[in-house]
């Protein structure tokens, strides 16, 4: 039943390797997986319509899947990230605006 993950909730978890994260999410609010170091892959579920500022701060993310909606980002969401972030290629909520950089470097497929 978890709708949202709190600010810091992972923060320096260094040795986070895999989170699934529930199906009935709506928001991950800031700074939230920063600094985990480990965590290379997230799947970011449909529901999801915010990410926060810094969420992935200087984390080990490389892979982002998104299976929903574009959620709104904020502009430092990925800061110090760099990551290839796949989102469903028929919706149509993802427009060339919507993916940016957010800070790092994410190449959209």
């Amino acid at each position: 039943n978890v709708q949202i993950i709190g600010a810091s909730a992972f923060a320096d978890c260094t040795n986070l390797k895999r989170v699934d994260l529930p199906a009935g999410l709506t928001m991950i609010d800031g700074l939230a997986f920063a600094r985990c170091e480990s965590i290379e892959t997230l799947v970011i579920p449909a529901g999801v319509s915010t990410l926060s500022y810094n969420v992935f701060d200087n984390s080990g993310l490389r892979e982002i899947v998104f299976e929903g909606d574009a959620p709104q980002f904020d502009e430092h969401t990925f800061h110090a990230v760099t990551a290839t972030a796949y989102y469903p290629e028929a919706n149509k909520t993802w427009t060339s605006a919507v993916m940016q950089n957010y800070g790092g470097r994410i190449a959209w497929e």
